[in-house]
């Protein structure tokens, strides 16, 4: 296991007006924790079929490229394949004897980088707030020499409050110690999403999801610590690199705004409208069915 430091890039107050501040978070712009040999590649031979499986022992995409040096008496002819790897063992060619009584001989290379390039993360999507719908929306601040100094995109919570998925998407990682797998942060849960993009939430002290599990937005997600406030974060993840997302919050089913436009007190929601946005119709029948 490698551990590469962050590098934190302190971005400046952002806005002052009586007496209060916003603060950007720190953003992160490499992981914090990278396998060694996140993808291998083993050869399979099942009479005169040969098969090339390739493993990512991640729980982040790779894309993966296979090229061949040297391909004797298989086919089809190729020059080799690529495609995007998700968590386990994937089967990415298949080749044939074609003269059973000479030997095969092959010899190949292989590449990969962490992220999708197929996809682009919607910065016009609408998050759910990642705590309680019905509760009040309070931002977490802190006082600074008489200035009230207010975090972006940090949401005060109370220790044991619940918080929930902002999207839908697959659990990547959690803050759980576990330094056997790739990282942005070590102390936050991270989820991808299907446009690539990934969701940091932070001072979580109990996960109530698995690794790779599948979440549906407004679901349940892990239980706050006694910090205080819920953090989060998004990436758009591609070819090994981070760059952050500018969030936009669901309001309500129609309109969506900025983490500073949001007004302190009002009710939190999560809308049905947006909750189905990312669903498959089985999806949506069976949440509808679960609220009966």
């Amino acid at each position: 296991m490698n551990r590469l430091l962050f590098v934190l890039v302190g971005l400046i107050l952002a806005h002052a007006a009586n007496g209060q501040m916003f603060q950007n978070q720190e953003q992160i712009t490499r992981f914090g924790n990278r396998l060694n040999s996140p993808v291998t590649m083993r050869v399979e031979q099942t009479g005169n079929t040969l098969s090339f499986y390739a493993e990512n022992k991640s729980y982040y995409p790779y894309k993966f490229q296979i090229r061949f040096t040297k391909l004797v008496n298989l086919s089809p002819r190729t020059a080799g394949e690529t495609r995007v790897l998700r968590h386990g063992m994937t089967r990415v060619l298949k080749l044939t004897v074609e003269n059973q009584d000479e030997a095969p001989d092959y010899s190949y290379t292989i590449q990969y980088a962490m992220g999708d390039p197929s996809k682009d993360a919607d910065e016009d999507f609408p998050y759910l707030l990642p705590i309680a719908p019905g509760k009040a929306f309070e931002p977490f601040q802190q006082t600074i020499t008489n200035i009230n100094h207010i975090l972006v995109n940090s949401f005060k919570a109370g220790e044991g409050d619940t918080i929930f998925a902002m999207r839908k998407g697959f659990v990547a990682s959690l803050p759980d110690g576990n330094a056997q797998t790739d990282q942005i942060d070590e102390y936050a849960l991270e989820i991808i999403h299907e446009d690539g993009s990934v969701a940091l939430y932070k001072n979580i002290a109990k996960s109530l999801v698995k690794y790779n599990q599948e979440v549906l937005p407004g679901e349940a997600i892990g239980i706050m610590n006694s910090s205080g406030y819920v953090s989060v974060r998004v990436y758009d993840l591609s070819d090994n690199r981070l760059t952050p997302v500018s969030l936009k919050f669901a309001a309500s089913d129609t309109s969506s705004a900025d983490f500073r436009q949001l007004k302190p007190g009002s009710v939190v929601q999560h809308p049905a409208s947006v909750i189905e946005k990312e669903l498959s119709p089985k999806e949506i029948k069976k949440l509808k069915k679960s609220k009966r």
